[in-house]
């Protein structure tokens, strides 16, 4: 039974700027409630009550403003302070005194989710024992040394997340000789650890990672000719959504004003056989894609 949950609420929140640069992306209003409340609710509706909340360095006292300790909402608030965001693993780094010898849930600060029966279906997943129902690297298992042995034992499915450098220093003039053919190398060469430690291929998603470290170019590239990585054998992940280089081709930096965008580019990959998508719009690219499901029925 998991009761403990971490939400990782650090980060830059670039694509956001310049809001950013006066709150943290997390302390942004979202409707009627701050963000960070919506991942709140997630833990909670999940029946866990003891919460650490992992901020930036030096943004701690704008939370306790507004989540001093959770008592008034009956759970357990717990802080602590990231110097640089140094990606998902490191969540559990520094939270390793407050998860002890327990299971943890990790979610992220600007997360959200909605749907039928989903207080039930978070409960079940407390239920898990060991482990999660489905894995998702965004280094591809590269931050972690374990990482490769610890998927291989658990056999659950894998997103394969592409991403050149750290989070800090991935956007700094990333460079490929071919971004397609190295990224296409990088996924073979990993599928095949997996294979080499008996990990089933059809439990593999791969995601060639628009935004983490490639520029206009590479994104435009990597989208235009994502149907190259159906040669590995495993289903592909495409997420664009609201991602600077829309911004880019469109010159508006605002990222709320780039659903246009990004459906051109899902539908760019749904008519290359992409079978699932990272998006935040749900209905708005439901209904999209429903109407090019028609128009390719023709």
């Amino acid at each position: 039974m998991i009761k403990k949950g971490i939400i990782l609420a650090g980060g830059k929140g670039t694509r956001m700027s310049p809001l950013t640069k006066a709150v943290n992306k997390q302390l942004l209003p979202i409707h009627d409630k701050p963000l960070i409340f919506y991942p709140l609710s997630i833990l909670m509706l999940a029946g866990i009550k003891d919460i650490l909340i992992i901020v930036n360095q030096g943004q701690l006292n704008q939370y306790k403003k507004i989540i001093p300790d959770g008592k008034n909402y009956g759970i357990k608030i717990n802080y602590l302070e990231q110097k640089n965001p140094n990606g998902l693993p490191e969540a559990f780094i520094l939270g390793e005194k407050f998860i002890k010898n327990q299971n943890v849930c990790l979610i992220l600060g600007d997360n959200f989710f909605y749907g039928q029966n989903l207080s039930k279906i978070l409960k079940d997943c407390t239920k898990l024992k060991n482990g999660a129902k489905i894995i998702n690297d965004v280094s591809a298992l590269d931050f972690d040394q374990k990482a490769l042995e610890v998927v291989a034992k658990l056999k659950k499915p894998l997103i394969l997340n592409h991403s050149q450098g750290t989070p800090d220093i991935m956007q700094n003039n990333p460079k490929y000789r071919n971004v397609l053919l190295d990224i296409y190398d990088y996924f073979e060469n990993k599928i095949q650890k997996l294979k080499n430690k008996n990990y089933l291929i059809q439990n593999i998603i791969i995601d060639p990672g628009i935004g983490f470290g490639k520029n206009l170019d590479h994104n435009l590239n990597l989208i235009s000719n994502i149907g190259l990585f159906h040669s590995l054998g495993c289903p592909i992940m495409l997420g664009p959504s609201r991602k600077s280089f829309i911004g880019k081709v469109m010159k508006n930096k605002d990222s709320k004003n780039r659903l246009g965008g990004t459906l051109s580019a899902i539908i760019t990959g749904y008519n290359q056989g992409v079978q699932c998508f990272r998006v935040h719009d749900i209905k708005e690219v439901h209904e999209a894609l429903k109407v090019q499901e028609a128009l390719n029925s023709i």
